[in-house]
Parts: C-alpha cells; sequence; structure tokens
C-alpha cells in the first residue's frame, strides 16, 4: 500500500521548497496542496477576507487518494483534517520556526496584519503541531524547529527521520517559553506599522 510523507507547519516555515526536493532524493511524487487545490480547482469559493481559496474536502481528499493509489507522496500543507486516512500517513514532519521571523517572512509576502498575526500566533500556540498529534499519534510525528537551521541540514534532518523511521513523542518547541503572546503581538504589530 503507498503511503504519504506530510511536511506541515504555519505558512511560511519552508514545507514547499522541503516537499519538492524531499521528493527528489527519495524519488517520490511531491505535492504542494496550496498551488495544487488552485490549479486543479478544488475549492469552493476564494474568500476575500483572508485572501484565500476555501478548500473542497472532498474533491481534496478524491484526488489524493488517486495518487496514492499510483505513487507514494510527500505533501507540503498547514491544512490537516483528515483529508488523508492515518493508516496511509507514514510519517507527520513538522516544521517550527520562531514567530518573529515568521512573522518578517509573511509581511515580506505582502499579507495583511491580521493574517500575519494570526499565522504568527498559530505557530506561537503550537497549532500545526498539535493538529498533527491529534490526528496520526505522537508516534508518526517529527518536528523540525528550522530556525538557525541551513536548508541542508533541514533536509538531510528530515531524510534521516523518513529512513530511520525516527519518531518521537517528545517535542522540544515551546514558544510560549519564550514569548508572552500579548507582548508579541504589540511588538510585532508596532513594528509592522512602522515597516
Amino acid at each position: 500500500m503507498n503511503q504519504a510523507l506530510l511536511i506541515l507547519g504555519t505558512p511560511g516555515v519552508g514545507k514547499s521548497k522541503l516537499a519538492l526536493s524531499l521528493g527528489q532524493k527519495l524519488r517520490m511524487e511531491s505535492i504542494d496542496l496550496g498551488p495544487l487545490v488552485k490549479s486543479k480547482k478544488l475549492y469552493n469559493r476564494y474568500d476575500t477576507r483572508t485572501r484565500s481559496y476555501v478548500i473542497h474536502e472532498g474533491r481534496v481528499k478524491t484526488y489524493l487518494r488517486g495518487r496514492l493509489h499510483e505513487n507514494w507522496v510527500v505533501i507540503a500543507t498547514h491544512f490537516i483534517d483528515q483529508l488523508i486516512p492515518p493508516i496511509r500517513v507514514e510519517l507527520a514532519i513538522v516544521l517550527r520556526l520562531d514567530p518573529i521571523i515568521l512573522s518578517r517572512r509573511l509581511k515580506a509576502r505582502g499579507w495583511t496584519e491580521r493574517k500575519v498575526w494570526e499565522n504568527t500566533e498559530s505557530e506561537l500556540i503550537d497549532v500545526c503541531l498539535e493538529e498533527a498529534v491529534r490526528a496520526f499519534g505522537k508516534e508518526k510525528v517529527v518536528e523540525i524547529d528550522t530556525t538557525k537551521l541551513t536548508y541542508r541540514t533541514v533536509l538531510s534532518r528530515a531524510i534521516a527521520a523518513v529512513n530511520l523511521k525516527r519518531k518521537t513523542g517528545r517535542f522540544r518547541v515551546d514558544w510560549l517559553s519564550k514569548y508572552d503572546p500579548i507582548v508579541l503581538e504589540k511588538k510585532l504589530r508596532w513594528k509592522n506599522s512602522t515597516s
């Protein structure tokens, strides 16, 4: 049975690039879910408030089921919500990034202050990690903090996790021990409004 390797994380942490490289190195098909949803029209509508497409879960599930029928697949996404049955997920790698660096990246993309903060806050409180653990179990989830790592190091750690089937229930990234959410929001809003 073909399986999926998931590259998860908040937008801006490096999922797309890692999924593409991992797919090439492991000779697996790679899918970046965001662009796929747009190109294959796997959405219900465009949400003007969030400036993003609202995915049609049924269409996405059907498409991914078809790809998994043919190949092993590396999928980059921040949206989990049972798109792939947990039994078909070999490993979920959650990429993490310091919230201040993440905020700067998203601002550089031209995102609204609200959207930048929503995603920064998601990273701060471990939303993608918690959703991955809830969906797939601790034994299938690996966390990589990309903050101080070169891209090559992130790639080599991801390959090692896949090759060694290294799964861990211990998570080391804890942004809440480093940042107070209220202070961080004020700091980022101030920086965003003056930069």
